[in-house]
C-alpha cells in the first residue's frame, strides 16, 4: 500500500545501518521487511545487494574504542549537568520531599481548598515547583517529589480530569492510562493521561525556558506577551460596523432574551447538596445510597431536602454519575489492555514476557460495575 512507502523506506536506511555495523542477519531481515510493507526500486536494489555480499560482511567497529569514547561522553555529561557539584541538603528539605511524595491528597499536596479557582492553584504549584525542583533542591527524592507535583497540577488543572479525581479520589490513579515517557514514576503504581505533559514541560509552561544556575535568586518570573501590532484604517471601519451590528441585533432580540430570564426559574430543576466520593475537610460525613449503597460524602450544614422524592432523586443522580463514570472508564481499560496484548503479538513474533503482563493487567473499574451486579 502507498501509506506504507516512508516506512518501507525507513527500514532500508535501518538495514543498512545493521550491515554497516556488521550484523547481517537483521540487515537481511529489515530489507525483507521493506519489500513486504512496499515494494520500491531502492529496496529490491539494496536485497539484491545484501545477497550478493552475504560472505563479505563488514568488520564491526572496535568495541574497545566504543567503550571508551562512551565513557569519556558519559563523564562530560555528568560533569556538566547543573547540581551534581553541590549535593548539600538539609534535613527539613528531606522531610519535605518525603511528605510531598507520600501525600495521597492534591488538595492538601497544594494547600488548597477543595473549591480554589486556578489562580489559587497556579500560585500554588509555582511556589512548590520552584521549591523542589531538582535543579535547586539537592535532597534525595526531589525528582520524584517534582514529578508528583507535576502530575497534581496536571490533573486539578483540567476540568475533566479535576471532576473526575473529585468523583474517585486518590484511587484515580489506579485505574489504567496511557504510561508516560518517564521510566521511574513516582515510586509507586502511578499512570498518566495520554496528552498529559511532563513535569518539565508544565514547569515550562508557567516559567519560560530559564535554568536555576543563570538566574538571580532575586528575579522575579512572568509569562512574556506577545509583540502588539498596529491595525489598518481599513481593519477599524469594519471593526466598527461589525460592533454596530451587532449592538442592533442585541436590540432586536432584548425583549426576547427578558422573557426568557423572567420564565427562568419555572423551567430550572431542583437544587441538590454538594457531595463527593472520596472524604475530604469539607465532605465528611459518610452516607450510602438507597438502592445499590454506593458510598459519599456530605456536608451536614447544607444536607437539607423539600421531602422524600426530593431526597431520592438526589441519590440517584449520585449513582446515576458514579456508574457513568465506572462504565467509561471500564471500557478505556478494556481499550487499553487488547492494545497491550496485540502490541505484544508483533510482526516478527510473540513477546511473551510482555504478553504475560497484558494478561495480567487488572480492569479496576470492570471489577467495581461485578461487585454492584451492574454487568
Amino acid at each position: 500500500m502507498e501509506v506504507n512507502k516512508g516506512e518501507a523506506l525507513r527500514c532500508i536506511d535501518i538495514s543498512k545501518k545493521y550491515f554497516a555495523e556488521g550484523n547481517y542477519e537483521k540487515a537481511l531481515k529489515f530489507a525483507n521487511k521493506s519489500i513486504s510493507l512496499y515494494e520500491t526500486p531502492e529496496g529490491k536494489n539494496w536485497l539484491r545487494t545484501l545477497k550478493e555480499n552475504k560472505d563479505k560482511k563488514p568488520e564491526p567497529a572496535s568495541t574497545e574504542g566504543l567503550r571508551n569514547r562512551k565513557k569519556a561522553d558519559t563523564s562530560t555529561r555528568e560533569d556538566s549537568k547543573p547540581g551534581l557539584q553541590n549535593k548539600n541538603y538539609t534535613k527539613e528539605q528531606l522531610e519535605e520531599v518525603e511528605k510531598i511524595k507520600n501525600c495521597k491528597d492534591y488538595y492538601e499536596l497544594f494547600g488548597i481548598s477543595k473549591d480554589a479557582s486556578e489562580a489559587d492553584l497556579k500560585k500554588a504549584y509555582r511556589k512548590l515547583a520552584l521549591k523542589f525542583h531538582p535543579d535547586k533542591n539537592s535532597a534525595p527524592g526531589a525528582d520524584e517529589a517534582f514529578k508528583v507535583i507535576g502530575h497534581a497540577f496536571a490533573v486539578l488543572s483540567d476540568p475533566e480530569k479535576r471532576r473526575q479525581y473529585d468523583l474517585l479520589g486518590p484511587d484515580m490513579d489506579k485505574v489504567p492510562q496511557r504510561p508516560s515517557a518517564s521510566p521511574s514514576g513516582y515510586g509507586r503504581q502511578t499512570y498518566y493521561y495520554e496528552n498529559e505533559m511532563t513535569p518539565e514541560e508544565i514547569f515550562r509552561m508557567m516559567f519560560g525556558d530559564f535554568s536555576f544556575a543563570d538566574v538571580p535568586r532575586t528575579q522575579h518570573f512572568f509569562y512574556q506577551r506577545q509583540p502588539r501590532y498596529t491595525r489598518r484604517p481599513q481593519q477599524q471601519q469594519q471593526e466598527q460596523n461589525g460592533e454596530r451590528s451587532l449592538l442592533y441585533t442585541f436590540f432586536q432580540l432584548l425583549p426576547l432574551i427578558l422573557l426568557l430570564i423572567v420564565s427562568l426559574p419555572s423551567f430550572s430543576g431542583p437544587k441538590y447538596p454538594s457531595y463527593s466520593f472520596s472524604p475530604t475537610h469539607q465532605y465528611y460525613k459518610e452516607a450510602k445510597t438507597y438502592q445499590h449503597e454506593v458510598p459519599y460524602y456530605y456536608n451536614p450544614s447544607n444536607y437539607k431536602f423539600d421531602d422524600s422524592r426530593h431526597f431520592k432523586k438526589f441519590e440517584d443522580s449520585i449513582e446515576q454519575q458514579f456508574f457513568d463514570t465506572l462504565v467509561r472508564n471500564c471500557e478505556l481499560e478494556k481499550r487499553r489492555k487488547s492494545a497491550r496484548i496485540n502490541n505484544a503479538r508483533g510482526l516478527f513474533g510473540v513477546d511473551q514476557k510482555a504478553l504475560e503482563e497484558a494478561m495480567r493487567m487488572k480492569l479496576y473499574s470492570c471489577e467495581k460495575l461485578h461487585e454492584y451486579n451492574f454487568m
